[in-house]
């Protein structure tokens, strides 16, 4: 089983907030997972944009090794969501 994220737009959504009396911003894009063989339609899914992070260009991407992480019950986790570039295949020669 495979999973992908699509990203359709550049579009990044900002949620501002305080806490503590400290201001924060929250930046999101959307993406949209693609799990092969198990779902007829993607599902709608918020990557999160760190501050100073370019939003992730249209494509298909795959998430990233450091993604993921053992917890201390030795758990595997899904820790800050990264994404790499899905590696387009070159056309063969003929």
């Amino acid at each position: 089983m495979g999973m992908k994220i699509e990203i359709k737009s550049d579009r990044v959504d900002e949620y501002h907030g305080q806490k503590d009396g400290r201001q924060f911003v929250i930046r999101n894009q959307t993406g949209w997972l693609h799990v092969d063989g198990s779902q007829d339609y993607p599902e709608r899914v918020k990557v999160r944009i760190d501050d100073g992070q370019p939003p992730y260009a249209p494509g298909m991407y795959l998430i990233a090794d450091e993604s993921y992480y053992i917890n201390r019950f030795g758990s595997l986790q899904l820790g800050a969501l990264r994404l790499v570039p899905l590696a387009k295949s070159s056309p063969k020669a003929a």
